[in-house]
């Protein structure tokens, strides 16, 4: 399995591909068996380097993306980065930061119903502005598709996406959101 470390506070935002056994990333955990989620997440698991690689380029705004050296010990790498469009993989790892921008917006946590709910339901008691509820749910829409019909966004989809959630992590920075 493979994780994928975003970063965003120590340096340029960044990604680093971790296998999970890898000492540094310890499944997902972290090198200390924590890591605080206001600077850093651990995405994943991903079953294959490819699947990591996707979860990673669809970070948006990371400028540095990297694999780390227990990335180069397995067997099945493939040569050279993988560039391919949005799939349910990495619209998932999307979906979780979604949920932590939701979190930050309604000042807890909740997982007591649909992200597309809970959008709706923010948007409606005014914590979530129109414009920014409805890029929310055009991300969460095309993960649905992805997830549950085996969907590929077409490029110029992917180009709408990357649109769409780059404003809306635009919007939650302004908000506090790291």
């Amino acid at each position: 399995m493979y994780y994928v470390y975003e970063n965003w506070q120590a340096g340029p935002h960044k990604t680093v591909i971790h296998v999970g056994s890898c000492g540094f990333c310890k499944d997902g955990k972290g090198k200390a068996g924590k890591y605080d989620p206001r600077h850093a997440a651990w995405l994943g698991p991903y079953e294959t380097l490819e699947g990591a690689r996707n979860a990673a380029n669809a970070v948006v705004g990371a400028a540095v993306k990297n694999e780390h050296a227990c990335t180069k010990r397995q067997k099945d790498v493939p040569k050279g980065p993988v560039q391919g469009l949005f799939n349910a993989e990495s619209l998932g790892a999307i979906r979780r930061h979604l949920f932590q921008i939701l979190d930050c917006a309604e000042g807890k946590a909740g997982r007591d119903t649909t992200p597309m709910k809970r959008v709706i339901r923010l948007r409606d008691e005014k914590k979530i502005p129109k414009n920014i509820a409805n890029l929310m749910q055009t991300v969460l829409g095309f993960r649905n598709i992805a997830e549950y019909d085996d969907y590929v966004p077409t490029e110029k989809e992917a180009e709408l996406i990357t649109a769409a959630w780059e404003l809306v992590l635009e919007w939650a920075r302004l908000k506090g959101w790291n």
